[in-house]
């Protein structure tokens, strides 16, 4: 059974997370989400950060260990995210990337299609989580 192909949605999802931060205001930076170790400040310096890691993976680069996401200003929120798009819709162009193995810092290994459905499942699950 072939694996699903969920590039594009994907990059609709930051398109998506980039909108929603387009809406946040400065003095929401602080508050509480329902993902307990993230306030609105390090939940989107987490999702830069994972769509960082997207494309680095796609072209084939490990992403560091651990979760260490960099602050990110409110005000360039929105354009890294689109950024982290184009860069991971460039680095997963190649059809063939869903088929390859990718390993983790963390010895796990999986295909690029589970990687992407991975990134689309914590862009979904974020507001939520």
């Amino acid at each position: 059974m072939p694996e699903p192909d969920r590039r594009s949605t994907l990059i609709d999802s930051y398109e998506n997370a980039a909108v929603i931060v387009s809406g946040v205001q400065a003095e929401e930076l602080g508050h509480a989400t329902p993902c307990r170790n993230y306030d609105v400040a390090a939940l989107i310096d987490h999702l830069v950060e994972a769509g960082r890691r997207a494309a680095a993976l796609g072209r084939g680069q490990a992403p560091p260990p651990g979760d260490d996401s960099p602050h990110v200003e409110l005000h360039d929120a929105p354009g890294l995210l689109r950024r982290a798009a184009k860069e991971a819709a460039q680095a997963w162009a190649n059809d063939s990337s869903l088929l390859s193995k990718f390993a983790m810092p963390s010895a796990e290994e999986y295909t690029g299609a589970t990687l992407v459905d991975m990134y689309v499942a914590e862009l979904a699950a974020q507001p939520g989580t």
